[in-house]
């Protein structure tokens, strides 16, 4: 399972889609990578199956969104749909198998690039929790030590350095040491760096 800011995550996207935190944040990556149809289908179509409907859309061999299902997915789905026997027993075994697919191609595509610091932490209620896990690493002594007035400055500085954005983390350095020189900041900042251990 993916773990971001010491939070673990579900791998499937099946289950990332439908994740209350995430599952919005995800389905708006599949759509940058071209991928929004797919994640639709994983999302909607698998939970209402509807053979009808979908067969014409998805799984024929000349279907209007091709998702690119197995050949064997489309062949079986074929058979069934040019006989329009919607009512078959073997469409569970289509929408399982298209299910796998699915899943097993946005996992590929879009999981590791998804589970990074730097994207997750865009979502607000993903960054409020790291943050809150970082305070609690930042000990009093550590903050102190830095030059900075508070935890939540050095927790502001920690975040940006954890997300992989030096530039930011700076910034938060230079705005919580306004009175410093700048040469006391960049010593600061690299001192704060080599303290914290991610």
């Amino acid at each position: 399972m993916p773990k971001v800011f010491g939070i673990r995550y579900p791998e499937k996207p099946g289950e990332i889609l439908a994740h209350r935190e995430i599952g919005k944040a995800y389905k708006e990556f599949a759509k940058k990578k071209r991928l929004r149809r797919q994640a639709h289908f994983l999302k909607e179509s698998i939970k209402r199956p509807n053979p009808k409907k979908h067969y014409p859309i998805y799984f024929a061999s000349d279907a209007r969104h091709r998702l690119g299902f197995h050949r064997s997915t489309i062949q079986m789905a074929d058979e069934l749909g040019q006989a329009q026997d919607w009512t078959a027993k073997e469409w569970s075994r289509i929408y399982r198998y298209a299910e796998i697919e699915m899943n097993n191609r946005l996992k590929k595509q879009l999981n590791r690039e998804f589970f990074t610091e730097e994207n997750l932490g865009k979502i607000p209620t993903i960054e409020r929790k790291a943050k809150r896990s970082l305070r609690r690493k930042i000990t009093n002594k550590m903050w102190k030590e830095s030059g900075l007035e508070s935890s939540e400055a050095a927790t502001e500085v920690a975040y940006h350095l954890q997300c992989g954005n030096k530039t930011k983390a700076f910034e938060a350095m230079k705005t919580a040491a306004k009175n410093q020189a700048a040469s006391a900041v960049k010593s600061m900042f690299k001192d704060f760096k080599s303290s914290f251990r991610w």
